[in-house]
């Protein structure tokens, strides 16, 4: 016995490794009691395919409202600055042709105006009075269904097209022009569609409307500070024209309406 101890003692001293290789490792029942084999019953996390749909559907919808508010943010912005920039620009015509015509405005032919607007402007088209300058679709009133009429139809306005795409139309003052301009009846109104054939070809939208008064280039609702922009009151039996919008847009450099 004594000679068996001695040689294991010697081959595990010997040959440590290979001892341990040999070993086989257990519990007993008691320990297996507390000692469950978890590693090939591992609980599996993840969704269902109703969750991911679930969540999927929401993250559209909401993508969807973003994305919808940034493009009419954009479209609006878009039309901000184009407004901005003919209100800047027929603004500097009149003021030079003010120093040729002197302070008797109302004695200036609007034939005569016009030649002198279209000679300072680039253009690709002038109408003058003749018919079919512009496409034939209507434009509308800000709060009515039906064409707008006044100072955007086609009778009586000398009209042109810019080369930037704009519509221009020059007409005499009405009475239309009375509450919507400044305290003063304009000598001539001209409207302007800032983005030509694209829509919504709306008065108070991409049409707007400016005085040519004792010149000045006055946009519509300076004096009244656009108080009938976007109120859908009633004038001469329409609903709102939007003729006053254009001093609002400019104000507030947004469509707050």
């Amino acid at each position: 016995m004594k000679e068996t101890v001695d040689w294991v003692k010697a081959n595990i001293i010997a040959n440590p490794k290979s001892c341990v290789r040999n070993r086989k490792f257990g519990f007993t029942l008691a320990e297996g009691a507390t000692h469950v084999d978890n590693f090939s019953k591992k609980r599996q996390f993840g969704f269902t395919l109703a969750e991911v749909l679930i969540t999927l559907g929401i993250i559209g919808v909401v993508a969807a409202l973003t994305i919808s508010v940034l493009v009419k943010n954009y479209r609006e912005k878009v039309l901000v600055t184009q407004l901005q920039k003919n209100y800047s620009l027929f603004s500097q015509v009149i003021r030079e042709l003010s120093y040729e015509y002197g302070d008797d405005w109302d004695s200036v032919r609007i034939d005569n105006l016009f030649d002198d607007i279209t000679s300072k402007v680039k253009t690709v088209k002038i109408c003058r009075r003749t018919a079919g300058c512009f496409p034939s679709t209507p434009a509308k009133y800000l709060h009515s269904k039906g064409p707008a009429t006044g100072p955007w139809n086609e009778q009586a306005t000398y009209k042109f097209i810019l080369q930037s795409g704009e519509f221009v139309k020059l007409s005499g003052s009405d009475n239309i022009a009375n509450g919507f301009f400044i305290k003063k009846y304009p000598q001539y109104i001209m409207s302007i569609d800032i983005n030509g054939l694209k829509a919504p070809n709306r008065v108070g939208r991409d049409i707007f409307t400016f005085g040519i008064v004792d010149g000045e280039f006055v946009p519509s609702g300076r004096d009244t500070d656009s108080a009938q922009c976007g109120s859908n009151q009633s004038y001469n039996g329409y609903g709102d024209y939007g003729y006053d919008c254009a001093f609002k847009v400019l104000k507030d450099g947004k469509f707050n309406y």
